[in-house]
């Protein structure tokens, strides 16, 4: 479980880097990246609350499940959110919103999987 919860820190900050740009969806580049990065911050902080009272209700076999599931959609996040942000943006400044809000999406989409898992 050790491992789940430093992966899941990883996920959060890897990459991380606004730049002390501040969120404001109508400005700069930047600044919608920042947007971008901080929706994947706030799904990444309730897909943990979802996950830990989730694991709290299930059997230790249904947990060890849940973990191998959640290690495999953790593993493919990333390489999933970094190429559609290099099929839409490669090299671009748009990048790094692409990235971000397919983090965002992908993780909300996680939460919904998560709260209607099978107990």
């Amino acid at each position: 479980m050790k491992a789940l919860f430093v992966l899941l820190v990883f996920a959060t900050s890897a990459g991380a880097a606004t730049n002390g740009y501040k969120c404001r969806e109508a400005g700069l580049q930047q600044e919608m990246n920042a947007c971008a990065e901080d929706a994947f911050a706030a799904a990444d902080k309730e897909l943990n609350k979802v996950y830990k009272s989730l694991k709290a209700s299930l059997s230790m076999s249904q947990q060890n499940q849940l973990l191998e599931n959640e290690r495999a959609w953790l593993k493919d996040l990333d390489a999933n959110c970094r190429q559609a942000a290099n099929d839409e943006a490669e090299g671009g400044s748009m990048w790094p919103m692409v990235f971000w809000r397919c983090k965002a999406d992908e993780t909300n989409a996680r939460i919904i999987t998560l709260r209607n898992w099978k107990r």
